[in-house]
């Protein structure tokens, strides 16, 4: 029986089974086509970081690690009393999504000579 879906496999596609399929690709292009271009040029595999928002992906970067800063109040002294009754609130969540990808460059020079990436639908 054919796919139902030409030109992708939607268990390949899948996320939850196969979360790092891309990064192993990746890699092992990398593997591959390094020693093919070495001394020439240097193949080196990159990661790019998105956040997710309303608005679609916001590029980020590629981040050497994350920084969270908490704003504290100083204390104040009250008088006991009953417990505040909780109040729902919205809370944003931001997804990050990380792309790899491979740069070929010119070692002499750190030019970019080309970049590869994988793309799935």
């Amino acid at each position: 029986m054919p796919s139902p879906f030409p030109g992708m496999d939607p268990y390949l596609e899948h996320p939850d089974l196969w979360p790092d399929l891309h990064h192993r690709l990746i890699t092992a292009l990398a593997d591959t086509l390094g020693p093919q271009v070495r001394p020439r040029y240097v193949v080196r595999v990159e990661v790019r970081t998105y956040r997710e928002t309303t608005a679609g992906l916001e590029l980020l970067g590629r981040p050497d690690m994350d920084v969270g800063h908490v704003v504290r109040e100083e204390a104040t002294a009250y008088q006991a009393t009953s417990p505040p009754q909780p109040r729902p609130v919205w809370v944003p969540v931001t997804d990050r999504v990380r792309q790899g990808y491979l740069q070929v460059r010119d070692p002499a020079t750190g030019d970019i000579i080309t970049v590869i990436e994988l793309l799935s639908p």
